[in-house]
Order: structure tokens, then C-alpha cells, then sequence
């Protein structure tokens, strides 16, 4: 029974070094480390985007809420002021929405731009494979 407990306890330490050893191979591979700074910003910009999407949701039901009580008392038509008080908000936001688009863009070529530099250098810093 001793040497069963032993052989498990032996194998599980192993199995953790070994994995320890697998990790830090991992993170020294270009590629990964690209791939997890490009998925870091597409979290960023997702989760910017999605609170001014609220934002800006919340702004056009205000402005459409506002304007149709106020065109049906000047005798105007509801629903055509409607649209046009939420079509003001939103170009007013296309803008916020465009400034956001490129400076995700210019983050994610950024990042690329930095990691194909790192992975050319390596490249190039290797032996040559010619007999």
C-alpha cells in the first residue's frame, strides 16, 4: 500500500513539473504571445463598444421618447419626429463610434507590427538549415 501511495505522489509532482516546463515553453513562442496581446485588445474594444452602444441606445429612446409628445402637440406628425430626433443622435455619435473603430485598428496593427519585427529578428538569428 506504501509504495502505491508513493508511486501516486511521484507521478503527480512529475506531472506538474512537467506541465510548469510546458507553460514556460509556451509563453516564449512569438506567435502565442501575439495572439493573447491581439485577443486582450479585441476584449477591450468589445467591451468599450458594447458601453457606448448602451450609451448611445439609451440617448436615441430619450431623444425619440422627447420628441413625439412634443410633435404631437405642435400638430406635427409623432412618429416623423420621431425619426428624425433619433437619427440626430446618432449621427452624433458616429463620430465617438469612428475615433473607437481606429484606434482599435491602430492598436491591433500595432501589436501585429511588433511581433512580425520580433519573429523576423528570430528568424534571422537562427542557423541556416543548408547542408
Amino acid at each position: 500500500m506504501r509504495l502505491n501511495s508513493r508511486l501516486i505522489s511521484v507521478a503527480i509532482v512529475s506531472s506538474l513539473a512537467f506541465f510548469s516546463v510546458a507553460d514556460t515553453a509556451i509563453a516564449a513562442d512569438p506567435m502565442i504571445d501575439q495572439r493573447a496581446a491581439l485577443s486582450k485588445i479585441d476584449q477591450d474594444y468589445k467591451a468599450k463598444t458594447r458601453a457606448l452602444r448602451a450609451e448611445r441606445s439609451r440617448a436615441i429612446k430619450a431623444a425619440g421618447d422627447k420628441a413625439a409628445p412634443d410633435a404631437s402637440a405642435a400638430g406635427k406628425d409623432p412618429l416623423t419626429a420621431r425619426r428624425a430626433a433619433e437619427s440626430e443622435v446618432k449621427a452624433s455619435y458616429k463620430p465617438k463610434m469612428d475615433a473607437m473603430a481606429k484606434e482599435f485598428k491602430d492598436a491591433r496593427s500595432g501589436v501585429k507590427s511588433q511581433y512580425s519585427r520580433s519573429v523576423k529578428e528570430e528568424v534571422r538569428s537562427m542557423p541556416s538549415a543548408k547542408p
